[in-house]
């Protein structure tokens, strides 16, 4: 995983100089505001200066469920996916933008990690050690108090993330499906891909698992084509020289349809594709299909209203 360090100050990793002695940057101190709005200034300064910025990619685990970690964060840019692992599997539970924090429950409960959390874009987080809690605690009583809020606070918006989500997920379920265009070489990915979004509950065509043998291919695939609202094309170099591909997501496209690319391997992309967000595979699969699985349904809920 690849993080780049900065002390709170805007410094390179501690070092011989001590970075109290310079001001907080005022957006930083504006983020903490944000998170914190009970804390004096004094005590936003004080966690800003024992902090250090750290940035992490897209895909990045920040958290192992399971582990003991000590470390608490606040998010400063960027969004966090969360999974927990059980029995059936992996499910994603919800997401942490930015302003919210994290670890803050292991610092108050010294468990382990309960979920996994995964950098669903570029983050950067402010992020001090338990110990770094501690010596704030001292000398800012009322800062503890003010984590201890945001985190209830936080664990009630993710509760209600979680059930938006799967309300929504059951709405699209009930009436859209998708259809996948994809190049036959990437007929694993689209496999793949298909059974992540069935998984959380997402009508999805695809020709090899949805055409009924003995009747035509190319009469099921263009009914399909007519019947489905929404397209997920997968994008590759197999799918930009198809022309099966290229003739469906034109056809949706000159239907006024939404269509949502998926990058799954980097390629030249053509210019009538490039104004429309894709979400990109080449990363984290999980997070990644958590970003599109959301893509559908907002788009989904759009074009039922």
């Amino acid at each position: 995983m690849t993080t780049t360090t900065a002390s709170a100050s805007g410094r390179d990793a501690p070092g011989s100089n001590d970075p109290r002695s310079e001001p907080t940057p005022p957006r930083l101190l504006a983020t903490l505001a944000r998170t914190f709005p009970q804390v004096a200034p004094s005590g936003l300064d004080a966690l800003a200066r024992r902090g250090h910025v750290r940035a992490h990619p897209a895909g990045s685990v920040l958290c192992h469920q399971g582990e003991h970690e000590d470390s608490f964060c606040v998010i400063l840019t960027g969004q966090l996916d969360v999974f927990v692992n059980h029995a059936a599997g992996r499910e994603f539970a919800t997401y942490l933008p930015a302003a919210s924090t994290l670890g803050g429950l292991e610092y108050f409960t010294e468990e382990p990690r309960v979920a996994d959390v995964v950098a669903s874009e570029p983050v950067t987080v402010l992020e001090m050690t338990h110990e770094d809690l501690d010596a704030i605690a001292t000398e800012h009583p009322g800062v503890l108090k003010a984590i201890a809020r945001e985190l209830l606070v936080s664990l009630t918006q993710s509760r209600e993330r979680f059930m938006e989500l799967s309300a929504t997920s059951a709405r699209v379920a009930a009436g859209t499906e998708v259809f996948v265009s994809y190049a036959r070489e990437d007929v694993d990915f689209a496999r793949r891909l298909t059974n992540g979004l069935r998984r959380l509950e997402i009508r999805v065509w695809l020709d090899v698992f949805s055409i009924t043998p003995g009747k035509s291919w190319a009469r099921q695939v263009g009914e399909a084509l007519d019947r489905c609202p929404l397209m997920v094309l997968i994008v590759s170099p197999h799918s930009m020289a198809s022309e099966n591909s290229d003739d469906e997501w034109n056809y949706f496209l000159d239907k006024r349809k939404e269509v949502i690319p998926v990058l799954y391997e980097p390629v030249e992309i053509p210019f009538r594709l490039k104004k429309l967000q894709y979400v990109d595979f080449t990363g984290e699969f999980d997070s990644a299909l958590t970003r599109l699985a959301v893509a559908i349904r907002g788009a989904a809920i759009a074009s039922r209203s």
